[in-house]
């Protein structure tokens, strides 16, 4: 990652204020204080000047979403009422700060980070920049921070993905969305919905700077630039349903370029063993069955927190069987076990599939059931994921994005892989790499 010049960090910083201070898209619900970050920024150019820097990230502002705790600012997670104020970082923030980042914003997201719209009861519907005068979804839960980047707001958001809540946004805006490996990244300080598939998650426009990030935030050193892969093994994931018609024609394309490159074995895998629905729908039970413990006293008091569909989905969790849970809890398993066979059959680098099973879609359109089927089993079985755009000739809101999911904890091979795939398929937008 390339570093500013002397006085690069306050030009920078205002001409990204000029973009998010009118809001036009409801990206965020809380800004910092302008003249704390300019003072910031000073000091980052200063220690730039001195050759002091802390860390190549030193003087890059970060947006983060609203479930993650920044000290002196209103934590809401997406609900209704009056926000806490946190008292402490969350350890993501705390080693942001470290390595010289600046905390921009808390930014809009789906209530209590469950849904994928980006359409908030309280807070308003966080509009997708490609085509904000189509009211399109930006997706979610993470709708926010996909369109801080999107729009030009900041390089870098934070979110959190528990069933795709990075890499659905993510691909709807035509940025990238990394889901880590389950557990490289702490999760205290972030209001939760289920410990078990819950990650903090990272967007930028291409995937080179995500790596920096990730250094940053995990504590965990990239390998050296240059490292060899190898032989590169990638599976194509066939056999998936579409809900549009046109998805697969686009994979296809990617496919030709991939296969057309020569510097990848390419081999056809299937998710025949999986049912992709039954996995989404095992993980939405999970996830409600520990949000009834986060939200309890919102649940049964009348602080205008939830919103009535929301007190519609915990009470009916609330009034589950324990061999309802008990079912789910193994059918997760059961999907941990099936991608694991995945890799170690075919002993692959990565899969390759679409995002979504659909682009982004109206406001006015019932949210598609299956818009988390192809991202889902990936939480579940804790290995890395990214969402790379698809090339397009303008930004086109209705392409899926490609998923590329890595070994698990091999994240830093999984993002060299997606640099080399991105470089491929966008080869015009290497220059937006921070």
């Amino acid at each position: 990652m390339s570093g500013a010049a002397a006085g690069g960090f306050e030009d920078r910083l205002r001409r990204q204020w000029e973009v998010a201070l009118p809001n036009r898209h409801n990206a965020w619900v809380h800004l910092a204080d302008f003249d704390e970050l300019l003072r910031g920024v000073r000091g980052s150019d200063e220690r730039a000047r001195q050759g002091r820097r802390r860390s190549p990230l030193d003087g890059h502002a970060l947006a983060v979403k609203d479930n993650i705790d920044v000290a002196g600012m209103p934590t809401g997670a997406g609900l209704g009422g009056a926000p806490h104020r946190a008292e402490s970082h969350a350890d993501v923030i705390e080693r942001a700060q470290r390595a010289g980042m600046l905390i921009a914003a808390k930014l809009n997201m789906d209530e209590a980070a469950i849904g994928a719209t980006g359409n908030n009861p309280h807070w308003g519907r966080c509009l997708n920049p490609l085509a904000a005068d189509r009211q399109l979804t930006p997706g979610g839960s993470s709708g926010g921070s996909a369109v801080w980047v999107a729009s030009g707001c900041g390089e870098f958001a934070l979110g959190t993905d528990t069933m795709g809540s990075v890499r659905i946004p993510a691909a709807y805006c035509g940025i990238c969305g990394l889901k880590p490996s389950g557990g490289w990244l702490s999760l205290r300080g972030v209001v939760p919905v289920s410990a078990q598939l819950d990650s903090v998650g990272l967007m930028a426009r291409r995937p080179v700077p995500l790596a920096g990030l990730l250094e940053a935030l995990s504590g965990r050193a990239a390998p050296a630039a240059g490292s060899d892969m190898g032989d590169i093994r990638l599976g194509w994931v066939t056999g998936l349903s579409f809900a549009a018609g046109d998805v697969q024609k686009r994979m296809d394309g990617v496919r030709e370029v991939i296969a057309g490159a020569g510097r990848f074995e390419l081999s056809e895998v299937s998710l025949a063993d999986l049912d992709l629905n039954a996995c989404r729908r095992a993980g939405l039970v999970e996830c409600l069955r520990e949000m009834l413990r986060t939200h309890r006293d919102h649940l049964d008091g009348d602080s205008g927190a939830l919103s009535s569909g929301l007190r519609k989905m915990l009470a009916w969790a609330a009034g589950q069987p324990p061999e309802r849970f008990a079912a789910a809890r193994q059918r997760l398993r059961d999907c941990r076990e099936a991608v694991d066979r995945l890799f170690e059959a075919g002993s692959i680098h990565g899969l390759l599939l679409p995002t979504t099973p659909q682009g982004a879609f109206e406001f006015t359109c019932e949210a598609p059931d299956d818009q988390a089927n192809f991202t889902a089993p990936f939480s579940i079985s804790g290995h890395p994921a990214i969402s790379i755009p698809l090339p397009a000739a303008v930004p086109d809101p209705l392409r899926p994005g490609l998923q590329i999911v890595g070994r698990r904890d091999r994240d830093f091979e999984l993002l060299r892989l997606a640099e080399r795939i991105d470089a491929l398929l966008n080869p015009a937008d290497q220059g937006e790499a921070a």
